[in-house]
């Protein structure tokens, strides 16, 4: 509990806005949903695409600047109700910051670029024909990592030091969004946080640092558009 409030006091004002809102408008049609609730619910298969708005959140920097990334992938939608369905993902996401570093053995502006392997399993509430709402964990795996020295470089040198093994290969976290669907074609916003810090510890001058000191704060847009569909009918066994 202590944690997850640390995690939230940790997010800039514009993504506390976004998170409050997801998670009222989350509670808030649970009920709304199972009043109104659509006769059917489509199993779905297909294909998604989109970008990411990115953040290392990290108290090793004065500044930390976001980074746009591509998220794309496949999806299958389960459902195991009229208004719920379970929605794992496979994914190619890239993710990372802009960081300037200000301490006594760390200077300087540097890029973190990382690409990881990411598979969601989300829980879908279907709140009308043309709205739902997303929340559940993901696991990743980094599979890439690009740094590169942006200026004012004098104490540690980050492309030469840094590389793929400097970096947690595993991440977890938490992702909430909303979705809205028109025509078969679902355009999704979604704000993930990783839970597992990004760098591992290293010894510089005598002294340990962990580089990148930070978390995964993501905040993905995307649309999904299935190349499959079958429908799901309440209290028959039909199939469409």
């Amino acid at each position: 509990m202590h944690y997850t409030a640390a995690v939230f006091f940790t997010l800039n004002a514009m993504e506390k806005w976004i998170v409050r809102h997801l998670v009222l408008f989350l509670f808030l049609n649970v009920a709304v949903s199972y009043c109104k609730a659509e006769d059917d619910n489509p199993m779905e298969i297909g294909l998604k695409f989109g970008f990411n708005i990115s953040n290392l959140y990290t108290t090793d920097s004065s500044t930390s600047d976001i980074s746009m990334g591509m998220n794309t992938g496949a999806f299958i939608k389960m459902p195991i109700s009229t208004t719920l369905a379970i929605q794992p993902e496979l994914c190619l996401t890239v993710k990372g910051s802009t960081i300037r570093f200000n301490s006594a053995n760390l200077d300087g502006t540097v890029r973190f670029e990382l690409t990881y392997l990411e598979i969601p399993v989300l829980l879908v509430l279907k709140s009308t024909k043309h709205l739902n709402f997303q929340v559940g964990p993901y696991l990743s795996y980094l599979m890439n990592a690009n740094v590169r020295n942006v200026r004012d470089i004098h104490l540690f040198d980050y492309e030469q030091n840094l590389n793929l093994y400097q970096f947690r290969r595993f991440d977890t976290g938490l992702i909430i969004g909303a979705a809205l669907v028109v025509h078969s074609i679902t355009v999704n916003v979604r704000y993930s946080y990783g839970l597992i810090k990004v760098g591992k510890g290293q010894v510089i001058s005598g002294n340990s640092y962990t580089i990148p000191n930070t978390n995964n704060g993501v905040l993905s847009v995307h649309m999904s558009i299935p190349i499959y569909f079958r429908e799901y009918r309440r209290n028959t066994n039909q199939k469409y």
